[in-house]
């Protein structure tokens, strides 16, 4: 874990590095899930069994409001911070949370064995995900996600060296794919790229329904490398959370801004914080 700090947190050895160790973590995970144990200090841990297929959720469009499952609206959060960490959060309050993985639509993972540090890759370095991953559900569809209920988390985030948790943390995954740099109109989304995110974002929301979740834990999108907005998105994501606003008790957004994140000349927590501020659902 020392040796994993340092080399993240040096510049000049930040990019061979730093790779290497995130394909050791990977390799580890493997060894782990293969196992299904890992050792927490002196004990034993065993990863449990969740059981549940991979299905594929495509929204229409054109779908009708969900009727409302609470008696008021969802507690919406814009938080600096890992969004594993938040998820876990949430399941410690009781509560049972959906994540929102920022997908590769061609391969599940993307380059998580390699070393590649974005989003989805940490998740699968964290996790079983590797493991659940059926062939047939890719390419993602355009206008949907695949929900993972068999999920679980046993690694701390980078920052921390991706330590193990003492325990392992159940926590299902949606796996959406943002569109890769998308033709904009300044810090707006072109129509056609503005509509197929919208109904990115809702078959998100639709399969966390679907499958019983009370809350979501969400973040930017496609923003950084992928070249989206991250005004756009936070827009789409506020007009879907209006949308849903008594479907679920609580919709956090963890967002942690990168290298890249002001690409469009303000960070991502920046234009998501800045969105909800003043939420008010109807």
């Amino acid at each position: 874990q020392a040796e994993f700090s340092a080399a993240t947190g040096n510049a000049a050895v930040a990019g061979l590095r730093r790779g290497k160790l995130l394909a050791a973590v990977a390799r580890d995970t493997v060894r782990v899930c293969a196992a299904g144990e890992y050792a927490a200090g002196a004990l034993a841990v065993k990863l449990p069994q969740c059981d549940g297929p991979v299905e594929v959720h495509v929204s229409e469009g054109d779908s009708a409001p969900p009727a409302p499952a609470y008696g008021e609206d969802a507690a919406v959060r814009v938080l600096s911070m890992d969004c594993v960490d938040a998820a876990v959060s949430l399941a410690c309050e009781g509560l049972r949370p959906a994540l929102l993985s920022m997908a590769n639509q061609a391969a599940a993972g993307g380059g998580w064995k390699t070393g590649a540090a974005a989003q989805e890759e940490d998740l699968f370095r964290r996790s079983n995900l590797h493991r659940l991953v059926d062939p047939r559900h890719y390419p993602l569809p355009e206008f949907g996600c695949t929900y993972t209920p068999g999920s679980v988390f046993f690694r701390r985030g980078v920052s921390e060296g991706y330590a193990y948790m003492p325990e392992p943390v159940p926590v299902a995954t949606i796996s959406c794919a943002a569109y890769v740099q998308p033709a904009t109109c300044g810090m707006r989304l072109a129509d056609a790229e503005q509509e197929g995110t919208r109904r990115k974002i809702d078959a998100v929301f639709a399969a966390a329904l679907a499958h019983g979740h009370d809350s979501l834990v969400l973040s930017a999108l496609g923003c950084g490398a992928f070249g989206n907005p991250p005004t756009a998105i936070a827009r789409l994501f506020r007009e879907a959370c209006a949308r849903y606003a008594r479907a679920f008790r609580r919709i956090d957004f963890a967002v942690i801004d990168d290298e890249v994140a002001r690409v469009h000349g303000v960070s991502n927590f920046e234009a998501f914080e800045c969105e909800f501020k003043s939420f008010r659902p109807s």
